[in-house]
């Protein structure tokens, strides 16, 4: 499994289109969680978005593995007719 997580950063972390998409990740993540922020703390901001980047990278990475399996799956049917 440690190469498919080599892979995933590779492709999904450290590509140049990851840059892009990241971007739009940060700013999905400060308009959900504005509305609940206004009486944090600046720490308190902080660690909320550090959870919610957490579980987005998280979210990232199991998608990833699963469209891999799907497509590994896919390519073994059609090798297999």
């Amino acid at each position: 499994m440690n190469n498919l997580k080599e892979i995933y950063e590779e492709v999904a972390v450290f590509s140049k289109d990851s840059y892009e998409t990241n971007h739009k990740l940060e700013k999905e993540v400060a308009d959900m969680i504005k509305p609940y922020t206004m009486n944090l703390s600046g720490r308190e901001k902080e660690a909320l978005e550090d959870v919610f980047y957490d579980v987005c990278a998280e979210g990232k990475y199991v998608g990833f593995c699963i469209g891999m399996k799907y497509c590994f799956k896919l390519i073994l049917e059609l090798l297999s007719d």
